[in-house]
């Protein structure tokens, strides 16, 4: 994985070590605004017209969101 999402797993770990909990882990996530990296396992599998996966919508690209539960 790239820098970006090795922090955010290190921050999980260590926020999860400091807390002994995964519902604190993502009530401190969402208290300090950060997010976490997920991807699409649903959608088309190549981009629809050339767009990019920056727009979320294709299966597999990497996405930044709120943490919603553990």
């Amino acid at each position: 994985p790239g820098p970006a999402v090795g922090g955010a797993v290190a921050r999980l770990f260590a926020t999860f070590e400091a807390t002994g909990s995964a519902a604190a882990c993502v009530k401190a996530f969402n208290t300090a605004g950060l997010t976490f990296p997920w991807r699409r396992r649903a959608g088309p599998r190549k981009t629809p017209r050339g767009l990019t996966c920056q727009i979320g919508l294709v299966r597999g690209c990497l996405r930044w969101r709120r943490v919603r539960a553990c």
